[in-house]
């Protein structure tokens, strides 16, 4: 059986395949062209969805501009991608405001602590997947605003005092509205989020290995990294399998990027425990205590 996802990135334009959905080509220059599928018939959608109205195009384009053409081409034009999100905080009168937290983790916790940290004042910079730069000469990560909306369910987001259309006909997620920060920001620190055990501590830091680890784990990889040379990807719901593995990196890009993650493993970094989320209510206030820790590690030094 052929694979729902493929991209192939031999030629120019590279092209991503979304079976039921459509096609994305994506140019050297960024230029992103779309062409979306017919409504798949009703033997396969999803027998769960309360509509048998077809999705609107318009929806389906937005999914493949905003999941596939624009962050591919983001690395056609220069970028690097973060899995996460990346926020600004509020504007200090003591503060140089114009700095990025990143926040990591599977994205159903990340979207809990950016949505408390929103409610709070800061500013999204990109959700989801983050642009980023690295300049060598001074060691800093510049987070990119990237303007896809920010994802969210209706309840979770109708919890925090935010709301939004939804973007798929057959889903709860919303493009949520939220203040957002159009201007790059320098990383100064990342904080993975997760679901905390019941021996775990709220927050802690890494030490040693465990920084360096994460270093070297922050940008992202695979179809999405840069140093993914020319080849075709064929992607299933549980694996990402190459059937043309890219080449192994020389010995001069193992050197600079072992350099690189280094310099990455002086900005903060800290480990987010948060309290399950039961899927009861997804009122914010479960979290209030998770997020006044953040908030509190965060203030202990994010100006520099």
């Amino acid at each position: 059986m052929s694979s729902p996802i493929s991209l192939d990135r031999t030629g120019d334009p590279w092209v991503g395949v979304f079976v039921g959905l459509g096609r994305v080509e994506v140019h050297a220059d960024g230029r992103i062209e779309v062409s979306v599928d017919d409504q798949p018939s009703d033997t396969d959608t999803d027998t769960d969805t309360d509509t048998d109205q077809p999705e609107d195009v318009e929806l389906r384009r937005a999914a493949l501009v905003n999941g596939w053409g624009e962050p591919l081409a983001l690395l056609r034009t220069g970028y690097e991608l973060i899995h996460g999100t990346a926020l600004r905080p509020p504007a200090n009168a003591d503060q140089h405001s114009a700095v990025a937290l990143v926040l990591t983790g599977h994205s159903h916790d990340v979207i809990i602590v950016s949505l408390g940290l929103l409610a709070t004042g800061w500013q999204l910079i990109a959700d989801r997947l983050v642009p980023v730069t690295w300049d060598d000469a001074t060691g800093v990560l510049t987070a990119h605003p990237r303007p896809a909306p920010m994802l969210a369910s209706g309840r979770r987001a109708r919890a925090h005092g935010f709301d939004g259309p939804k973007v798929r006909g057959d889903t709860d997620a919303r493009a949520i509205a939220v203040a957002r920060c159009d201007t790059p920001c320098t990383v100064t620190a990342v904080v993975a989020v997760g679901t905390r055990r019941p021996h775990e501590s709220v927050l802690s830091e890494p030490g040693g290995i465990e920084r360096f680890d994460a270093a070297s784990h922050l940008i992202a990889g695979g179809a999405l990294s840069p140093e993914a040379a020319a080849h075709t990807a064929h992607i299933d719901d549980t694996a990402h399998a190459d059937d043309t593995a890219p080449p192994t990196p020389s010995a001069s890009v193992v050197r600079a990027n072992m350099a690189r993650h280094l310099e990455l493993a002086r900005l903060r970094y800290a480990d987010l425990k948060i309290t399950a989320d039961t899927g009861q209510s997804g009122h914010p206030s479960s979290h209030d205590d998770d997020i006044a820790a953040l908030l509190n590690w965060w203030a202990g030094d994010s100006a520099s």
